[in-house]
């Protein structure tokens, strides 16, 4: 599979390699013709006497590296071997292929859900720093109503000097609006849990 921040091949997966190369995993692996692959994007099938020029000789006789394609890009590469000199056909060629697209399908789901998450997560967070304000404006309303409450109640209870009905009126009516504003404020904004 390609690493796309280092845009290098390493291995992921695989089935029956020898010991020198699966202690590979999740390395950079050169077998000698991949690469080649990789830049192509065409499937390539080697056998015999040319397969030996190339690292890949190591695991076989005959050898099939299918590219896994995102539209255009190179995404990830299928390779086969057989341990005889046995030409893969044109039939087991469609069918590896055919195994290649389905890989590209899964890629393409995987990057769709890794996408979905990512969104899901930074609208949680915009959630949180959205219930977070309201919390802080719920909590600075019911101070500014403790702080304006105060002063109003004893000044209700004729301590600091009788009030006319005009003023007591007022402040009265100044009283119930800010009670009001406290309950709204409190069943509109729920506090955190």
């Amino acid at each position: 599979m390609r690493e796309e921040r280092a845009n290098v091949y390493l291995l992921r997966a695989h089935l029956n390699l020898p010991d020198v190369w699966a202690k590979k995993i999740n390395q950079p692996l050169d077998d000698g013709i991949s690469s080649l692959v990789a830049l192509s994007g065409e499937s390539l099938l080697m056998c015999g006497a040319p397969l030996q020029k190339f690292k890949v000789a190591a695991l076989g006789k005959s050898v099939g590296v299918i590219p896994i394609k995102v539209q255009t890009q190179v995404m990830g590469l299928l390779i086969v071997a057989r341990k005889e000199d046995k030409e893969i056909t044109r039939d087991q060629q469609t069918l590896l292929e055919g195994m290649a697209d389905f890989a590209s399908i899964s890629l393409v789901n995987a990057r769709l859900f890794r996408a979905l998450e990512q969104g899901a997560e930074t609208a949680k967070k915009g959630e949180q720093f959205r219930y977070a304000a309201l919390q802080s404006a719920r909590d600075a309303i019911r101070n500014e109503v403790q702080a304006a409450m105060y002063p109003l109640n004893l000044i209700l209870t004729g301590e600091p000097g009788a009030l006319n009905a005009e003023q007591r009126k007022a402040l009265e009516t100044a009283r119930a609006a800010l009670q009001r504003l406290s309950r709204s404020s409190e069943k509109t904004i729920l506090p955190l849990k």
